[in-house]
């Protein structure tokens, strides 16, 4: 279960960075705001890259498994574009050239996890180094799709990009 003190610092941080870009807020201001000691950041971070990291996993990832689980990657997939399009400045600010590395790479590692996670939840069992490879390739295209969206201030209505997102495996299948 996730404490009250962890989601109110990742939801202050968000509503900072609707303000101030991600490398301007401090750890002191961040704690300030969430009328919460600094040392409760360190309790459940290490740092600004595992704080952007977890608020990742908390607003897009953790959502993103649980629609997974009981509905369609199309309904998936629909809501990591809401959630994204309610954070707009941060999405932009984490695309931005300062961030936009280390973004990508914990976005991308994130997007796989959870991928993953899904498609062992049944059985368990390790998947294979082809489908992890399949799963790599797929979450690698979607999130760079979704990066040029963001990028492109959202020039896309949502339920087509998703639509686009679903046929990009049927799509690849006729050609290879």
């Amino acid at each position: 279960m996730i404490s009250n003190s962890y989601k109110k610092i990742i939801t202050t941080f968000l509503d900072i960075t609707s303000q101030k870009t991600v490398q301007k807020i401090t750890i002191s201001e961040l704690m300030q705001r969430s009328n919460l000691k600094r040392e409760t950041f360190y309790y459940y971070f290490d740092s600004k890259e595992t704080l952007i990291e977890e608020t990742l996993r908390f607003i897009l990832f953790t959502p993103y498994l649980d629609k997974l689980n009981n509905n369609s990657i199309a309904d998936a997939n629909l809501t990591l574009l809401t959630t994204i399009k309610k954070y707009p400045i941060f999405f932009k600010d984490l695309l931005s050239p300062q961030n936009e590395y280390i973004f990508k790479q914990i976005y991308c590692q994130l997007s796989v996890e959870t991928l993953t996670s899904f498609f062992t939840k049944d059985n368990g069992e390790k998947i294979s180094s082809e489908f992890q490879l399949a799963l790599k390739f797929y979450a690698y295209a979607v999130n760079n799709i979704i990066y040029e969206w963001i990028q492109q201030n959202f020039n896309i209505e949502n339920d087509i990009l998703v639509k686009q997102l679903s046929n990009i495996p049927h799509t690849l299948s006729t050609h290879f």
